[in-house]
């Protein structure tokens, strides 16, 4: 039995959670201090590339799987 399948049933909760996790990254990243003060170009990239792997593992996990399963 693999982690994969071990976690199969608690997928939809994951996902919920790593979207709340990402919305919330949003809301302090924009609405931090009442500052004007802009974020490093870094920070935003970084975020940027977390939304991406978050919601592409969530809508293509086999072909998610099947791309690290040839990286081996």
């Amino acid at each position: 039995m693999g982690l994969g399948l071990a976690f199969e049933r608690h997928r939809p909760w994951l996902i919920a959670l790593s979207v709340v996790f990402l919305v919330l990254g949003a809301y302090s990243l924009t609405h931090t201090g009442r500052s004007c003060r802009r974020f490093p170009k870094a920070l935003t990239i970084l975020f940027s590339v977390a939304v991406v792997v978050v919601f592409v593992i969530a809508a293509f996990p086999e072909w998610v799987a099947s791309m690290m399963l040839n990286l081996r």
